[in-house]
């Protein structure tokens, strides 16, 4: 019973930051991006959901080494797609 409870919630996490991430992605590749970067900020961004679930979710009491580097480093991975749209679209405003 306790993993099932433990394991129900693990998605709500995925749905909040990976949609996210698609549409971050989408908006700088509609302003210019290179696809290369995107692609391996994208696989980066599957690499880190990887880790947060495999190594962190299912170690020891919920605790593994893979849940803070999967969370931060998906946080990283919004923050840098955020920024670069935002970059990609600096001339729009003037800049």
């Amino acid at each position: 019973m306790r993993t099932l409870i433990r394991f129900s919630w693990i998605p709500a996490n995925f749905l909040e930051n990976v949609p996210l991430a698609f549409v971050f992605a989408a908006v700088a590749e509609l302003n210019g991006a290179d696809r290369k970067l995107l692609n391996y900020a994208m696989a980066a961004l599957l690499a880190l959901r990887i880790a947060h679930v495999e190594i962190g979710m299912k170690g020891q009491n919920t605790l593994g080494i893979g849940r803070p580097v999967g969370y931060y480093g998906t946080q990283a991975i919004l923050a840098g797609l955020a920024g670069w749209g935002t970059w990609l679209v600096k001339g729009y405003w003037g800049y």
